[in-house]
């Protein structure tokens, strides 16, 4: 769906401005973000956020952003420059519907690998009346200091960024919460059972994808829940990654036209992939794909491609 403000037409009979829709507002929750942290998700969000900036009207709240950059087109806001002040007085306002307890999280977590590091479970329990836990000074230095984000408790971090975020994005004005990957989606359900607002998920690789269909943990609780409590749409077309471990797209996108829906099963895919040779195009179609992107991705064959595959 796409909101456009700058046209202004006058309606059919009357000398009257039909009235633009307004933009809708977005408010993504990150975990990577460029200058401070540039791996391939930090490097996504900045490309998703300067592509969304576009369109609506975007706020951004990561773990670590650096002040002095400043991002046309959308507000960033890191926790290492959030005050204690800012949220304390959200402390003293709100509650929220708790979504999980947390018994036993591994630490040392890396997204980058198959190993979670350790054999930590996380219980969700039955949704009950809460208050915030306070937030203190020593929560927010988790942000603050210049220890690599993904140093020593990685768990604690992403439960610490889940509920400090949440009092941030309290302060602010949205209509949808976009949580990028799994490090966020804690946050994302907080957010969501805070305010009332709609959750769109957005995952790069599953934990699936990295260690396989007898990964069973921490990561994998947290993705499985993220989706389940994300808003259900109507998806006019799918980007297939082709390589894909365990299930590639190829594999993926026959098993979503084995589907009983046959509406569903006939959901247009194509393939966003590095495989850019001829035989691979080919290769695409005849695995059931409508459409074939080569990488690096060039706008507007993106465009013409999208086209094709809807008519």
């Amino acid at each position: 769906m796409v909101y456009n403000t700058a046209r202004v037409r006058i309606l059919p009979g009357t000398d009257k401005p039909h009235q633009p829709m307004s933009t809708i507002r977005v408010l993504t929750l990150g975990w990577e973000f460029p200058p401070l942290v540039n791996g391939g998700l930090g490097i996504a969000c900045l490309g998703l956020s300067k592509a969304l900036a576009k369109k609506v009207d975007l706020r951004v709240i990561v773990p670590k952003a650096d002040p002095s950059v400043i991002f046309d087109g959308f507000q960033l806001t890191g926790l290492n420059n959030v005050s204690y002040r800012e949220v304390e007085q959200v402390d003293r306002k709100y509650s929220y519907d708790s979504f999980a307890l947390v018994e036993r999280a591994p630490i040392e977590l890396d997204p980058y690998t198959t190993v979670e590091g350790g054999s930590g479970v996380v219980q969700f329990t039955k949704e009950g009346r809460i208050t915030f836990s306070k937030t203190h000074e020593a929560d927010l230095q988790l942000f603050r200091n210049k220890e690599d984000l993904y140093a020593g408790d990685l768990a604690l971090k992403v439960i610490q960024f889940s509920k400090i975020a949440v009092k941030v994005a309290l302060q602010q004005d949205f209509d949808i919460i976009h949580a990028h990957d799994w490090m966020t989606y804690l946050a994302g359900v907080e957010v969501k059972k805070a305010t009332g607002k709609p959750l769109v998920v957005h995952l790069h690789a599953s934990q699936f994808d990295r260690a396989g269909a007898d990964a069973r943990g921490w990561i994998y609780d947290i993705e499985k829940f993220g989706m389940e409590q994300a808003d259900a749409g109507r998806y006019d077309l799918i980007f297939m990654d082709i390589q894909m471990p365990n299930m590639d797209g190829y594999k993926a996108t026959q098993a979503i036209r084995r589907l009983a829906d046959k509406k569903k099963a006939a959901i247009p895919i194509i393939a966003m992939t590095a495989n850019a040779f001829e035989e691979d195009r080919k290769k695409a179609f005849e695995k059931g794909l409508n459409g074939h992107i080569a990488k690096p991705v060039d706008a507007e064959k993106v465009k013409k491609t999208i086209l094709s595959a809807l008519r």
